[in-house]
């Protein structure tokens, strides 16, 4: 599968990826308007920090992981799910329940299996693949459809 976006990015200048985000969500003739992100990385990759930044454009102050309580509801309709090491039929279901609902979605740890899964399901969904370089103030984002 190819990328449809690479940027590569320090995290001063992470407003690049916020970006193509937003223009991601809006109505255009070439996709339908995205309001889901898988995002993956390694543990320690940017999957949080790429969330947080993401909200404090939109005016919320405080935001954290929701690796113990799965899914942070924000404000402006902004949903942060966290899907690590939670494999059971209860956290599928409820991610599923989650992501019909209008906003912008991220789910940290979403992969390609789960990419092709909710595309399957008429969702349209971007994974956003999260590599480390050998600047660690550095990554590489790539965007796949």
């Amino acid at each position: 599968m190819r990328s449809l976006i690479r940027l590569e990015c320090k995290k001063t200048t992470i407003s690049e990826v916020i970006h193509y985000i937003d223009i991601l969500r809006l109505p255009n003739s070439y996709t339908e308007p995205t309001h889901i992100f898988l995002l993956n990385a390694e543990v320690g990759g940017g999957k949080t920090y790429l969330v947080n930044e993401y909200v404090k454009t939109k005016g919320i102050t405080e935001s954290s992981s929701p690796s113990f309580a799965f899914i942070h509801e924000y404000e402006k309709k902004i949903f942060h799910y966290d899907l690590y090491l939670k494999n059971d039929i209860h956290a599928k279901t409820k991610l599923l329940e989650s992501l019909i609902l209008d906003g912008i979605h991220f789910v940290e740890w979403g992969d390609f299996f789960l990419l092709e899964k909710l595309q399957n399901l008429g969702f349209f969904v971007v994974l956003i693949q999260i590599t480390n370089t050998q600047d660690n103030n550095a990554r590489i984002y790539d965007f796949f459809v």
